[in-house]
């Protein structure tokens, strides 16, 4: 497996699947009963895994804790070990919640903890203010390439934000490598494939990942990120800004995605991850499947929804929950509500181990429009208008 490459999961359980972490293990004797883990046994001569599930493999001679997106990656980490013999996937119950056996995950690089802005907060009921880049100790830095060859379009960025933020929660954000591979041909498919519940599902333009609807911490339904009940722990995912996540990743769950208004339908904000681009609002949602998407002049594309035209939380009060049924397309979907790309050939890793390949051509980045607000020097390229 390659680090950072798209895990298509295919699970039993359509429901209630979270994020884990993956213990190696160098024995596969003995055993524990226990809910929530899944326990592999590797063959080493056919490759194949065996599951059990509910039974944690115990034995003294355990290898290393990988974070893992489920069992059947981490049977793959335990393949990469040539000391491993079994592996135990234990379940994060914090991590989110998904709805249907078609998810695509995709791991976020670690951030670089000595590279950190030093921002400060004062709790969710103030802010403070940090202006772009005089405030900032790391401005943003972001590269965009086309690569005709093999067929990618690729963004390299630091994950900084490029303009103005208030900062509510304690989590300073710190300089994080990302390496964002789409395809730059995308091919609609008529399967839907569910947005990951947590971590990263788009990439806007000024190299920045936007995030789905959930927040973590997340507990069922009543951790909304845009549009937090009043039990939240969590509140000020729905800024136009972003905001900072536990793991100090600077990131947007809201549908502004870095614009102080709301996008318009001929903006382009940024690329899912299955390459189809993504713009503004529309008024009239009736145009757009549940995907966020339509056809326009022959092309496919995706668009944000305002909050109202989601509205999962009145009052304080969850009204909507964030799976309709079984199916990929989630109910909360501001940016997403799944994908209808072949997202097999999209890859996020950490660009510091990364390579750009020969064929690949640096662009100038493409504009985010309303440029008062935003410290980057960027000017639109021919290549990413559509």
């Amino acid at each position: 497996m390659k680090t950072g490459a798209v895990i298509l999961a295919t699970l039993s359980a359509a429901s209630a699947t979270n994020f884990g972490t993956c213990y190696l293990k160098y024995s596969a004797e003995g055993g524990e009963d226990k809910n929530g883990v899944t326990s592999c046994i590797l063959d080493r001569q056919s490759g194949n895994c065996s599951y059990i599930d509910n039974r944690d493999i115990q034995n003294s001679a355990g290898g290393k804790s990988i974070g893992t997106q489920g069992a059947e990656s981490c049977c793959e980490l335990c393949r990469e070990d040539s000391s491993c013999k079994a592996a135990v996937m234990v379940k994060d119950p914090d991590a989110g919640t998904t709805c249907s056996s078609n998810i695509a995950y995709f791991a976020d690089p670690s951030p670089d903890r000595t590279q950190c802005e030093g921002f400060k907060s004062c709790g969710y009921n103030c802010g403070v203010n940090y202006t772009y880049p005089s405030g900032f100790k790391y401005p943003n830095t972001h590269k965009w390439y086309t690569c005709k060859k093999s067929d990618l379009r690729i963004v390299v960025s630091n994950g900084i934000p490029s303009h103005n933020v208030t900062v509510y929660n304690p989590n300073d954000p710190c300089v994080t490598n990302w390496q964002f591979e789409v395809p730059l041909t995308p091919k609609y498919t008529s399967i839907m494939t569910e947005t990951q519940p947590v971590g990263a599902i788009a990439v806007q333009l000024d190299g920045v990942p936007m995030f789905g609807g959930q927040e973590d911490p997340f507990d069922g339904d009543s951790n909304n990120a845009i549009q937090p009940p009043n039990t939240a722990t969590v509140k000020d995912g729905g800024h136009w800004f972003g905001h900072t996540s536990p793991q100090k990743i600077w990131h947007y769950h809201a549908p502004f995605v870095g614009h102080p208004q709301y996008p318009t339908e001929d903006e382009l904000v940024g690329y899912a991850f299955d390459g189809f681009p993504i713009y503004g609002v529309v008024q009239d949602t009736s145009v757009l499947d549940g995907c966020n998407g339509r056809v326009v002049n022959g092309q496919y594309q995706y668009h944000v929804r305002m909050i109202s035209q989601v509205n999962a939380t009145i009052n304080g009060k969850v009204v909507k929950k964030y799976c309709n049924g079984m199916s990929p397309a989630v109910n909360w979907n501001y940016i997403l509500g799944c994908y209808h790309g072949d997202i097999s050939r999209a890859k996020v890793t950490d660009s510091r181990h990364a390579t750009i390949p020969d064929d690949c051509e640096e662009d100038a980045p493409p504009t985010i429009k309303h440029m008062s607000h935003i410290g980057g020097r960027v000017i639109l390229s021919r290549n990413q208008r559509h």
